[in-house]
């Protein structure tokens, strides 16, 4: 998922939020916020909107220590999201099924360009901090 465009749609969330507020009180002529209250709800905003992409978007990708898979939540395999693609860490190539939808495969494809535009540089596998270096 871009994360630029994540950024842009929660700046136009807040932004839009505190339109309505203001729209609501007119009376109220200042913007004074407790700075802890701003970062309670900025970060609010943040997890809620990345939880409603992930619980809405229909592509999934796994990290593995050796690879990203591609899958399409809509469908399933033997229980488990039908893989669309893989993409190999040491080798930086990207394999997409033939069955792979359209509308992910330009997801996939993007999401993969630019982890291939980072060859040579680590790439965090797992939550406890380890890397491989893309490409090699």
């Amino acid at each position: 998922m871009d994360l630029n465009r994540i950024d842009s749609a929660i700046e136009k969330a807040k932004s839009a939020f505190w339109a309505s507020i203001t729209e609501s009180f007119p009376e109220v002529t200042k913007g004074y916020l407790d700075p802890l209250s701003v970062n309670t709800f900025d970060a609010s905003v943040e997890k809620v909107i990345n939880e409603w992409l992930y619980f809405n978007s229909r592509l999934f990708s796994g990290v593995f220590p050796t690879s990203i898979v591609y899958a399409d939540k809509y469908k399933e395999v033997h229980g488990d999201y039908k893989r669309c693609a893989y993409l190999n860490f040491k080798t930086l190539v990207l394999d997409i099924e033939k069955d792979c939808p359209e509308v992910l495969k330009t997801l996939i494809i993007k999401d993969a360009g630019e982890i291939q535009a980072k060859k040579g540089e680590n790439f965090q596998v797992s939550f406890c901090g380890q890397s491989v270096k893309l490409g090699e």
